[in-house]
């Protein structure tokens, strides 16, 4: 979704917010259809315990910056970057890893 945020805004030449700019922050990026062969997986698989999770992801992390970067060179635009920190929730590195599952029990 973000990225599709990112795409239209450069598109449009509208600015682009970019939080914790002095350290790039990084995100697990999963195309849909990864997301969906991982439900249906999720639907064949015999649970060893009730209260399993699993965590679908594409398991590489990608910093923002780097995807704005290959939106620029795609696009042949140039985002206007602005630089901000978010008020309202924390913004944090997130990692992935694919196949991870974790016990809530």
């Amino acid at each position: 979704m973000a990225i599709f945020k990112f795409a239209e805004s450069i598109l449009n030449g509208d600015s682009v917010s970019v939080f914790n700019s002095s350290k790039p922050l990084g995100r697990d990026f999963t195309y849909v259809t990864d997301v969906v062969s991982g439900i249906v997986s999720a639907l064949d698989y015999v649970p060893h315990r009730c209260g399993e999770i699993f965590n679908l992801g594409h398991g590489e992390t990608v910093r923002v910056d780097q995807v704005l970067k290959l939106l620029e060179e795609a696009l042949n635009k140039t985002a206007k970057l602005v630089s901000g920190e978010r008020e309202s929730e924390k913004v944090f590195e997130l990692h992935v890893s694919v196949l991870w599952i974790s016990l809530v029990m």
